[in-house]
């Protein structure tokens, strides 16, 4: 799940620009990486990795959001 995380955010980061792909994207591998992080000590990193990268990419969603809007 670390990995899932991890994808997700990277892809999360890519589709910022279209709040609609790129929001639930984030929030999903946001939601994948603290069960992982909780649960699999061994893709902790990973996990933790997906999560910055997810929270980066919901932040950005919303203030292209906020623009668009």
């Amino acid at each position: 799940m670390g990995t899932v995380a991890l994808v997700l955010g990277i892809v999360g980061l890519v589709t910022w620009v279209y709040p609609i792909l790129g929001f639930p994207i984030s929030i999903i591998g946001f939601i994948f990486g603290v069960i992982a992080a909780m649960t699999k000590p061994p893709q902790r990193k990973k996990a933790i990795v997906g999560i910055i990268l997810c929270l980066v990419g919901i932040v950005l969603n919303l203030v292209i959001s906020v623009f668009i809007v």
